[in-house]
């Protein structure tokens, strides 16, 4: 969601050259400032994009010329022939370990960190972030700049609308999200308020039958 609605607004005014995974190809809409390059990985395979991400895409940003480099996703390439911006969005390995793996943690750790300090700007998305971000990986606050999410257009299709009052979430199962404090206090809230319902919408881990 964050590169689909930032790409089009960055591409009114900029000519962008896109370098994706094979199936995220069909995510961007080439427009006449927007050239897509895919990547001979799967975006979803971690490892595989940061193999790509730190040998493959440094020779690509060479070859077209690249003026500046803006990586959406935590890491970045170390080497890099022309400036580079990177979006940290929060730094959940440290904060939220349960929801990592040793491995898995570890690789983000190291490559967050070195990302971080390597990348000429770092955006995150909230001002706690870019806090946690200067005082955890110990990069200068004056690196470091806090562009909150805006909202994408949405539109409404009054055919599918509830007919009773609603409360709408979109969240993924995972333990920092705190799911099941919202479940709580819906439960709380729907004793006294009739006709209300909760519309969740969202993925991630599944919970186990004793959680459900």
């Amino acid at each position: 969601t964050y590169a689909r609605e930032l790409i089009p607004h960055l591409a009114k005014d900029n000519q962008l050259v896109i370098f994706c995974g094979k199936e995220t190809l069909a995510t961007f809409d080439t427009s006449k400032n927007i050239k897509v390059v895919t990547l001979p990985i799967y975006s979803s395979n971690r490892v595989a994009r940061l193999i790509a991400e730190q040998t493959l895409l440094p020779i690509l940003v060479a070859k077209y010329q690249i003026h500046v480099l803006f990586s959406l996703g935590y890491s970045a390439p170390l080497l890099h022939s022309c400036p580079s911006v990177v979006t940290i969005h929060d730094l959940n390995y440290h904060y939220h370990p349960e929801d990592f793996g040793l491995l898995s943690r570890t690789i983000w750790q190291i490559m967050t960190y070195l990302s971080a300090h390597t990348a000429d700007h770092v955006i995150t998305d909230s001002e706690a972030s870019a806090k946690s971000i200067s005082q955890i990986l110990k990069v200068k606050e004056s690196k470091v700049s806090d562009i909150l999410h805006g909202t994408p257009s949405v539109l409404k299709n009054t055919k599918k609308q509830p007919k009773t009052p609603y409360i709408f979430t979109v969240i993924a199962n995972y333990p920092h999200k705190n799911l099941k404090t919202l479940l709580a206090a819906f439960k709380r809230l729907s004793e006294t308020t009739e006709d209300l319902d909760l519309i969740i919408c969202g993925l991630g881990k599944q919970p186990s039958s004793s959680n459900r």
